[in-house]
């Protein structure tokens, strides 16, 4: 009976601890999301194959508002520079302050995390 009753235990056990993960941005609720000038702007940074302390940023959705954008753009930029290197100092080779909207609606910016 107690074998049945530990084996019970730990099974409801596991089954609680399986819903406390990390899950993937398709399940997040949009109030877990980051927003400037009012405006949700989809963002991914990529590092250089050659340096991962270059990166480009890719800011998605552009023409809802170019300073939001460019805010979106940095904050991730500066994310990426603080989950890789610590540090949140980069240099810009195409920054929030000049960049512009691409073709296909993104901003597009580049840099070098520094400080590492």
């Amino acid at each position: 009976m107690k074998f049945t009753l530990a084996t019970l235990i730990g099974v409801a056990l596991l089954a609680l601890l399986a819903g406390c993960g990390n899950r993937s941005s398709k399940f997040m609720s949009s109030s877990s999301r980051t927003y400037f000038q009012g405006n949700f702007y989809p963002a991914k940074v990529t590092p250089s194959d050659e340096d991962p302390a270059v990166f480009t940023a890719v800011i998605s959705k552009a023409s809802q508002g170019l300073e939001g954008a460019r805010q979106a753009g940095e904050w991730e930029a500066t994310r990426y520079c603080i989950r890789q290197f610590g540090m949140s100092d980069k240099t810009w080779q195409a920054g929030p302050e000049t960049a512009q909207v691409q073709p296909g609606d993104d901003l597009i910016l580049s840099g070098t995390c520094v400080g590492w």
